[in-house]
Order: C-alpha cells, then sequence, then structure tokens
C-alpha cells in the first residue's frame, strides 16, 4: 500500500467499537468517546474524564505510552471508559482505511475510531 506518515493520525477520531476480545462492543451513542491526536501529543474523552498523554505511531505500530485521566466517577459511563483506557494503554498497531482507525490491542481485543 501507499506510504503512511504518522501525520496521517493529526485530527479528531470518535470511538465507535470496542473489541473485547473478539467480541465488538458497540459504544453507547450517549457517550463521546474520543481522541485527538497531534504530532504525539494525544488528548481526548472517556465519556467520563478528560485525558492527556502521548502516543508513538511508526509504519504500523501505535504505542501509547503515558496517558493520564481527570478522576471523576461516572456510573453510566465510567465501565466503558475504564474498557477504553485498559485497551488504549496496551495498543500495538494501528491500521487506518479511509475515515477508519483500527487500533490492535494484543490479547485485550482492540479499538475502532471514526474521524470526526
Amino acid at each position: 500500500g501507499a506510504c503512511r506518515s504518522a501525520s496521517d493520525l493529526d485530527g479528531s477520531w470518535k470511538l465507535t467499537l470496542i473489541r473485547v476480545g473478539n467480541t465488538p462492543q458497540q459504544t453507547p451513542g450517549q457517550f463521546h468517546i474520543y481522541l485527538k491526536l497531534h504530532n504525539g501529543a494525544l488528548s481526548g474523552h472517556g465519556g467520563c474524564n478528560h485525558l492527556n498523554g502521548q502516543y508513538t505511531a511508526d509504519q504500523q505500530a501505535f504505542t501509547v505510552p503515558m496517558v493520564a485521566s481527570t478522576k471523576i466517577a461516572c456510573l453510566e459511563a465510567s465501565p466503558w471508559e475504564n474498557k477504553f483506557l485498559e485497551r488504549l494503554r496496551a495498543s500495538k498497531t494501528y491500521r487506518l482505511e479511509g475515515d477508519v482507525l483500527e487500533v490492535e490491542c494484543g490479547d485485550l481485543g482492540g479499538l475502532v475510531f471514526e474521524r470526526e
């Protein structure tokens, strides 16, 4: 395929699916879970808390060495946010097809985003 540069990932990405192992779970519509990626800096929202961190994207590798979040607990959103953060921290590789970004997280499954 075409050469990809990490700058292809710049922008805002809305989480649409969390794969828990092989089982896809649709993100509930009432939660706006998203990541903004730019130049190695990551920010976003887990549905409950604001996120900040760093990522590296190189060829197919995608890793998140550091992500911090505010510490509010939300009855409805927290389980989703926790699943999201757990996988984000375990990110290994990515695949970008058009406006869909898929991040593979090893045994935990994966995250699927759409460009906003």
